[in-house]
């Protein structure tokens, strides 16, 4: 019941408005740990979308809270066996990456603990999961490029939970052939061991 009224605030467009006050985030925070991530995935996906399209707005307030919803999105992440989920979740952060940047998510993300780790476990998942398809590589290179970017050469202030391996990162950048960049560097400090904010 309480999954079917989250879903409706999906709908209604008004996910991130309930979240972005203390007791939203606690209502989501106590909820979902009851929910059986293999029997919700899709529901799930919905939900972690319409967050992810929202998180500028949703950590506006008490951002501090975010973190404590990545070990209930890790644990529904962990069991993604499919790309174009991924894919999915990027193109919410990144939808809004031509707002202005309070209402920017991918660069709210990427300055936030709870955006950061959300970002090295897809780039790992993306590692073990990577398309065949052509045109999903090239837009998840776009994904990359517009993060690159969005980093510039400002050093990370915060570091992911679960930090993504160096060599995992270095591999799956390598492997991107549409991906024109060659500034690793600022994104290999931002989601791997390296980052002095450890």
């Amino acid at each position: 019941m309480i999954l079917s009224a989250f879903l409706q605030l999906i709908q209604d467009d008004k996910l991130a408005s309930i979240l972005s006050i203390r007791k939203g985030k606690t209502l989501l925070l106590r909820f979902l740990p009851y929910l059986n991530v293999t029997d919700h995935r899709n529901q799930l996906e919905e939900l972690w979308n319409a967050i992810f399209r929202g998180l500028a707005i949703i950590g506006r307030r008490d951002s501090h809270h975010l973190i404590s919803l990545h070990s209930e999105f890790q644990r529904w992440f962990d069991t993604v066996q499919n790309f174009n989920t991924i894919f999915r979740l990027a193109r919410s952060l990144s939808d809004s990456a031509n707002q202005p940047i309070k209402n920017n998510s991918l660069a709210f993300a990427l300055t936030n603990k709870f955006g950061v780790s959300v970002i090295a476990s897809m780039f790992e998942q993306a590692e073990k999961l990577y398309p065949t398809d052509d045109s999903l590589s090239s837009e998840w290179s776009s994904f990359i490029a517009n993060i690159i970017e969005i980093i510039g050469e400002t050093p990370p202030c915060v570091a992911p939970c679960r930090p993504i391996a160096a060599n995992t990162l270095n591999q799956h950048l390598n492997r991107l052939s549409h991906l024109k960049c060659g500034r690793y560097t600022n994104l290999e400090l931002l989601l791997t061991d390296a980052n002095p904010s450890r």
